[in-house]
């Protein structure tokens, strides 16, 4: 617990952490596109499904459309990554 709490362990995380968030957003895909088909035989849990895509809209956006059936139970999808 003592090497924790030490100003050295401090001050190597903060160095090891800024260069580990640095590196990933560079090596973060630029560009994301994808359409999802997806049904699960049920309405109802077809329904929470979707409900959990209607809370990560925010960060998905227009890029990652999803495209409910009610009726069957499938998942098709497409997916575009562009990056480094």
């Amino acid at each position: 617990m003592k090497v924790i709490q030490s100003d050295t362990f401090k001050s190597a995380f903060g160095l090891c952490s800024g260069q580990l968030f640095s590196l990933l957003k560079s090596i973060r895909p630029r560009k994301v596109k994808g359409k999802l088909l997806i049904g699960t035989g049920d309405p109802a849990s077809t329904g929470q499904v979707l409900s959990v895509y209607g809370m990560l809209y925010p960060f998905l956006g227009n890029n990652i459309s999803v495209i409910p059936d009610f009726e069957q139970q499938i998942i098709e999808g497409e997916l575009l990554i562009k990056g480094r």
